[in-house]
């Protein structure tokens, strides 16, 4: 085993290799011209040059025809050539990367519905398999054995009429994405048997921050390789010739912000709640280097080429969070166009600061001011209204409405996500549909917790985002955990899955999960050697190999539940206005349909009639399929694995048809009271079936809001199931003050009190039907006792008796959760007996008509 020095980076307790590299493999790495030049005085005794390359390199030989990197992929670590030529893709359209790509194998119809029953009955049982993944693609094993690769078996054949660049002996290639842990930009292939030398990140990192040479090695690379292609792409310099471009590209300068490892920063000013509080906002800010402070002349156009940077305003001592820029948008450049305007220096109207690590790409005021703002094409320069710093340009835009939340949004880290779950908690009725549909999607275990960070009437779910910048990717030492090549989510390979935490440690949102394996018998799984329990880390794929997608999405009734990508920032701060819009204007749509149809049944009762059918046959056949019709939405919800259009929409048609219903039986009874025990049946069972879904609708609109709002009662919602664990920690709490309190005063009318009627408050829900009709009434009351309490007792007693009544307030309002939420809970025990009643008594009324009937109908 590894020892480490003092100060040593913990990562080299697992070399990069399958061993640490030996001296003579370390003096022939240093051959090479790349690190011939470099001081190793300028490196620190714990993080040695020599050190460095032996835990963060490896060398690898490859064979003819063996894929190296494979376009798309996201890579972590750059390559040198010791010995032989390579082949880089630089067309993308005869990239041979698409022949190895083989889509995660998505389930049949058939094996997304026999989930239902497959299904292992204990939790998180392994059954050793192994998912379709990226390791599967690969065809032969490399030198070592423990690595496989893809390989052309015919190259010659593959280079025909393919555009490459050949690379050889003492050159280097995959820094680009090592350095940004982006997808690599080009697939490389061996050409013949090859000798390589492959840094992972953090080494190459290191060399690069302590050595010069080194560093300008790397960025003339990059303007080599990635440069001219990158601004030739880039709306703000479309406009430019290829000298121009070249200039440009010349005087480019590359810098870097803040930490790499910016989580664990993040993680020690979140705490344990993995929340930024506010009064450690301002510590949280301070840590994020600045860029360009508000006020200072700015010197150049900056593009944000990976990572993301805040966009402030000071305002006294604290900071206003207008908006972020992330990856391809650019900051200065309102000023710069104000300045070529006016002839007035450009002055920076916001700070911008680093948020975790930030690359950024400096081009000049001179050459910004001579050769692109003059020429910004108009279409540009209008998509600035509704870009970031567009929006960030003063106070009174309309990004200065949604200041909570944009520091909301940032300073949690969430607009790291391109998958957040946010989830309406003015619309979420808790009844866990997405939670079941999580489960059997994933073997009967859920992958999320449907709570977390909460803001206004938007919560966002402890579940994986699927980060820009994925950090839980650092450090795994197998590679179990990785970005999926063809969707771009993060994925985890359970059978690589060594149970180390790493990956948990590293998530800043506490969004992976670590669980103890079973058996399919429900055993856990031992380590043969240690007989440890098996670990496992866990998290949302987003249903990745699901017919339908995230289940979750699909499976609410409600429509409260979106996943959102934050790169696309139009929908950020319009969610809450465009969800509601949209239900408005459906309720619109479909309310004015409901109308049309009732008119239609009263205007074709003379056109029936000639027809010799009756009202009576179309509108019974109408309300008898749209009782079934209606009964679908129940299996609709345990259907979420199936692409059936999603729960949300079903609703709406549930509720839409049931009102349709309401008027299409009264045209079908023509508004009179039933004569017969049968008919009277199917009469209140319409009624009551009506009724109890009406008090549901109503329910469900209402009471989601009163939880959140609930008259500053209801701070947070809590999960129903939890209730009754806070209860009871409550009590014990409320015991040992009271006793406490009794033991400390002479009189008894505290202990009367406690004996009479706070024993019996705290021992079970009390004034459940109170809180439902939101009376005030007992509380009042008790308030009053405890006023009248205080005047027997002397001044050092009114800290504890002030303990009691905040007590009281915590076990009322937690009494306002139980029995609101059980009331949302509840109503469908009433509704779903009467549907299925419903459906039954009508089938009853047909069968009797047309056996009556004697052929008339």
């Amino acid at each position: 085993m590894i020892e480490l020095k003092a100060g040593q980076p913990e990562r080299w307790l697992h070399p990069y290799g399958k061993e640490a590299l030996d001296d003579d493999q370390i003096d022939q790495v240093l051959t090479l011209p790349q690190f011939a030049q470099i001081d190793a005085g300028a490196f620190p005794q714990n993080t040695s040059l020599r050190d460095i390359i032996r835990y963060d390199a490896r060398i690898e030989r490859y064979q003819k025809g063996d894929v190296v990197t494979l376009l798309g992929d996201y890579g972590s670590s750059a390559f040198f050539i010791l010995q032989g030529q390579v082949h880089v893709f630089i067309d993308k359209h005869t990239d041979p990367a698409e022949n190895f790509r083989r889509p995660h194998k998505r389930k049949s119809t058939y094996e997304a519905l026999a989930q239902l029953w497959r299904n292992d009955k204990e939790p998180e049982v392994r059954h050793g398999e192994q998912r379709e993944s990226l390791r599967q693609w690969q065809v032969h094993d490399g030198e070592s054995g423990d690595i496989a690769r893809v390989y052309l078996p015919d190259i010659e054949s593959v280079l025909n009429g393919a555009k490459t660049v050949p690379l050889g002996e003492q050159q280097m290639f995959g820094e680009i994405s090592a350095l940004a842990r982006t997808p690599r930009t080009a697939t490389i292939v061996a050409q013949d048997d090859l000798l390589l030398v492959e840094m992972r990140w953090q080494g190459l990192r290191e060399i690069r921050r302590r050595n010069r040479n080194f560093r300008e090695h790397l960025d003339q690379l990059y303007r080599e390789r990635s440069l001219l292609n990158y601004l030739e792409m880039s709306p703000y310099f479309g406009h430019l010739d290829d000298d121009t471009l070249q200039l440009i590209a010349n005087e480019t300068r590359f810098e870097t912000y803040g930490s790499f490892e910016w989580n664990g920063i993040f993680r020690k000013i979140q705490g344990s709640s993995y929340q930024v509080s506010p009064s450690k906002r301002k510590q949280l800010i301070e840590a994020e280097p600045a860029i360009v402070r508000e006020g200072h002349p700015i010197t150049g156009l900056i593009i944000v080429r990976q990572g993301f940077a805040r966009i402030s305003k000071e305002l006294d001592e604290g900071h206003l969070t207008i908006d972020y820029a992330t990856t391809d948008e650019v900051f200065g450049l309102d000023e710069l166009l104000q300045q070529h305007r006016t002839g007035k220096p450009a002055i920076s109207r916001n700070t911008l600061r680093a948020i975790g690590y930030v690359d950024v790409l400096y081009i000049p005021l001179e050459l910004a001011l001579t050769h692109i703002v003059p020429f910004l094409k108009t279409d540009v320069l209008k998509a600035r209204q509704s870009g970031p710093e567009g929006q960030s340009t003063g106070l009174d835009r309309q990004w200065a409405e949604h200041q909570a939340q944009m520091n909301f949004l940032v300073d949690n880290r969430i607009i790291n996500g391109t998958a957040a779950m946010f989830i309406d908690i003015d619309r979420c009725v808790n009844c866990d549909e997405c939670v079941r549909a999580c489960a059997v999607n994933h073997n009967g275990n859920p992958r999320f917790i449907r709570h977390g960070l909460a803001h206004e009437n938007w919560s966002v779910a402890n579940a994986c985002m699927h980060c820009v910048d994925p950090v839980c990717l650092i450090g795994c030492p197998t590679g179990a955990i990785n970005r999926n090549a063809q969707s771009g989510n993060i994925i985890i390979e359970d059978s690589l899955c060594i149970g180390c935490g790493t990956c948990a440690a590293s998530c800043p949102y506490g969004n992976i999960r670590m669980v103890e394996a079973r058996t399919p018998d429900g055993q856990f799984m031992r380590m043969a050697e240690t007989n440890k329990v098996v670990h496992k880390a866990t998290k949302c794929d987003m249903c990745i190999g699901s017919p339908s997608g995230p289940a979750c999405e699909q499976a609410c009734p409600h429509g409260a539940l979106k996943r959102v990508n934050m790169r696309e920032r139009d929908t950020i701060p319009s969610l809450d206005e465009d969800l509601r819009r949209k239900k408005w204007l459906r309720r619109l749509g479909l309310s004015s349909l409901v109308i049309f149809f009732l008119v239609l049944f009263n205007l074709a009762e003379d056109y029936l009639s000639q027809a010799l059918m009756s009202e009576q046959l179309v509108s019974g056949w109408f309300l008898f399929t749209s009782v079934i019709l209606l009964t679908l939405l129940s299996a609709r919800k345990k259907l979420s694995m199936l692409p059936l259009i999603k729960s949300s929409v079903w609703m709406q048609v549930h509720i839409y048809l049931g009102l349709l219903c309401l008027g299409v039986f009264g045209f079908h009874t023509h508004w009179h009271l039933p004569t017969g025990v049968l008919d009277s049946l199917i009469w209140s069972g319409f009624i009551l079936t009506s009724l109890s879904g009406l008090s549901g609708l109503y329910l469900s609109r209402y009471f989601p809001k009163r939880l959140r709002t609930g008259n500053n009662r209801a701070p947070e919602r809590l999960l129903f199931e939890r209730i009754r664990f806070l209860r009871a920690e409550l009590e014990k709490e409320f015991h040992e003050t009271s006793l406490q309190l009794i033991s400390n005063v002479a009189s008894d009318s505290y202990l009367n009190f406690y004996q009479t009627d706070l024993i019996p408050y705290f021992s079970r829900t009390k004034n459940f039907w109170f809180h439902v009709f939101n009376i005030r009434y007992p509380m009042r009351r008790t308030y009053q006792k405890l006023e009248l309490i205080k005047l027997y007792l002397n001044e050092d007693s009114y800290q504890d008796l002030e303990q009691i009544r905040r007590l009281i307030e915590k076990k009322d309002n937690l009494d306002f959760q139980y029995a609101l939420q059980k009331v949302l809970k509840s109503w469908l025990l009433v509704h779903i007996p009467l549907a299925f009643i419903m459906l039954l008594l009508p089938l009853v009324h047909v069968v009797i008509v047309y056996a009556f009937s004697k052929g008339a109908l």
